[in-house]
């Protein structure tokens, strides 16, 4: 792959093809949990987890096959100072239900974990680079 080819696949596979990916997903999931949930909080918070999460993914590939951008400096300042606020609320919020569906107990444990994946992602990615 020549350099000028380079400079063009990685932009669109990064910031076209892992979001599209990452919607459909979504979406998919969203159809097959819909069911299960009752209330729109709860799709609400999957999405935010998924944007999240989906986040995270974007800067690792950038951080590791890109250049870095403003952009990308401020989807760090969400995901180091915002999303761990966001995560808890959603982990506390979801540990005083009584019962949790399979859907509400996957984003209560990704939620809860989110701080632990963050700070390994960005301990990884600064001893990478």
């Amino acid at each position: 792959m020549t350099f000028a080819e380079y400079q063009i696949y990685v932009p669109v596979g990064i910031y076209l093809l892992v979001p599209a990916l990452g919607v459909a997903f979504y979406i998919y999931l969203r159809q097959y949990v819909i069911s299960e949930v009752t209330d729109r909080v709860t799709l609400l918070k999957l999405k935010i987890l998924f944007m999240t999460y989906g986040g995270l993914l974007l800067l690792v590939l950038t951080t590791l096959f890109w250049q870095w951008s403003g952009m990308a400096s401020l989807g760090t300042a969400y995901l180091v100072l915002g999303a761990p606020v966001l995560m808890s609320y959603f982990a506390l919020s979801m540990s005083r239900k009584p019962q949790l569906s399979r859907c509400e107990r996957w984003i209560f444990n990704a939620s809860l974990s989110y701080l632990a994946v963050m700070l390994i992602t960005v301990i990884g990615l600064y001893a990478v680079s």
